[in-house]
């Protein structure tokens, strides 16, 4: 009876002592656990898949225990797991630290090990109440998957063929060594190209990536752009036959062309070097040619005329300065004589007309232009002694006309 109720109140008083637990049995410290300290850093991870990883699983860094696993808990999107770590305060997790869910051994038990990076990266270290998400969590792989994978290939996974393989491959390299090696060395440069131009190539993808973000946001504007060419791709398809006659014209007209240029091309290269000549004389007219057709809309007054006009009044001097003709000139185009007096030579002048003096300026009329202090003419400094003309003698030369002839246009 003693040893019943030994028994009895043992069991009672486990019972009672597995009740306190708030968790059941996981809430139960283990014995050579991780020393997480008083304050340990509260961290959590989310994974794809936590396989059998249970709580009290260990947290390592560098394969030593720093922590362990509190809590394993379903994610509100219910296709993730999140999970709790106890991590000793005095580790370093510096900004980059991953969490990977690994094994001990093939057939060991999964833990938690957090991976710090190989370079150190901008930001602040881990801290409580940190989260890894699933982009900074992985998973190595699990001996189910390893099996998987090695079942695949021996059941007619290309086993079989590996011998026919291996027998394709050393026909290809029988006598053939140097090919071969061309062969690989164009690999080679082609693959250092790549590695050499990788971020131009990584560069690009990111402008397909651009683009088609764009072109997402833009989509109402591409629908209605093509919502408008359809009436305009309708006429092309209703007018198909009539662009392809035309293109065909086309095809003739471009065929004529170069027949007419053929059978023409020595009479336009006579031609162009007939024009030759013309063109090198309009060069050497240089500006003459422009400047004489400036008076082309104005003649007969140039613009030199403009000052002379006041108003509605033109003055307007003319002298006009007559020379006896040599006696054997009939026909026109023969030199005058200079207005000095002096007649080169081969002119025959007589003696009176020798002596006649020279021409000079009209004295200015006596009526200047309404609006105008003084004459339009200036009145020359020196007065020239006025001369009568000689009558002409018997002796002179006959049907010669004289000398000294001149006219005064007045106002208009």
């Amino acid at each position: 009876m003693r040893r019943a109720s030994a028994v009895a109140a043992v069991l009672a008083l486990l019972l009672s002592g597995c009740g306190i637990l708030s968790g059941g049995v996981y809430d139960t410290p283990l014995p050579g656990g991780a020393d997480i300290g008083s304050h340990p850093l509260t961290l959590s991870a989310d994974f794809d898949d936590v396989l059998d990883l249970v709580p009290q699983s260990s947290v390592k860094v560098d394969n030593v225990a720093v922590g362990r696993v509190s809590t394993i808990d379903l994610n509100a999107d219910g296709r993730s797991a999140r999970v709790t770590l106890l991590v000793n305060r005095s580790t370093e997790l510096p900004a980059g630290t991953t969490a990977r869910l690994q094994q001990t051994s093939l057939l060991g038990e999964k833990y938690v090990a957090l991976v710090r990076p190989t370079s150190p990266q901008a930001g602040p270290a881990l801290k409580d109440g940190t989260r890894l998400g699933l982009a900074d969590t992985s998973q190595a792989a699990q001996v189910e998957q390893v099996l998987g994978a090695l079942s695949l290939v021996l059941n007619g996974g290309g086993i079989g063929q590996f011998e026919e393989i291996s027998r394709e491959l050393q026909n290809i390299s029988t006598d053939r060594p140097d090919e071969i090696k061309a062969f690989l060395r164009e690999m080679k440069t082609f693959v250092s190209g790549l590695d050499r131009r990788k971020e131009s190539i990584t560069a690009a993808i990111d402008g397909l990536e651009l683009l088609s973000r764009n072109l997402e946001a833009d989509q109402g504007k591409i629908r209605s752009a093509l919502s408008g060419l359809q009436p305009g791709m309708k006429v092309l398809v209703d007018q198909r036959k009539q662009l392809v006659a035309m293109l065909r014209s086309l095809d003739r007209l471009s065929d004529v062309t170069v027949e007419t240029l053929d059978a023409a091309q020595k009479d336009m290269i006579a031609d162009f070097k007939a024009l030759e000549p013309i063109l090198q004389q309009l060069a050497k007219a240089g500006s003459d040619l422009p400047d004489a057709l400036q008076i082309l809309l104005t003649y007969p007054f140039p613009d030199s005329v403009l000052g002379a006009i006041k108003g509605d009044y033109l003055n307007v001097f003319i002298e006009t300065n007559f020379r006896t003709l040599p006696a054997d000139c009939a026909a026109i185009g023969c030199a005058w004589p200079q207005i000095s007096g002096q007649a080169p030579s081969g002119f025959a002048t007589s003696q009176k007309s020798a002596k006649t003096p020279a021409p000079s300026l009209l004295p200015p009329t006596a009526s200047p232009a309404p609006g105008l202090p003084s004459p339009t003419v200036p009145v020359p400094t020196t007065s020239v002694p006025s001369s009568p003309s000689p009558s002409p003698t018997p002796s002179d030369t006959p049907a010669t006309p004289g000398s000294g002839g001149t006219e005064e246009g007045g106002q208009d």
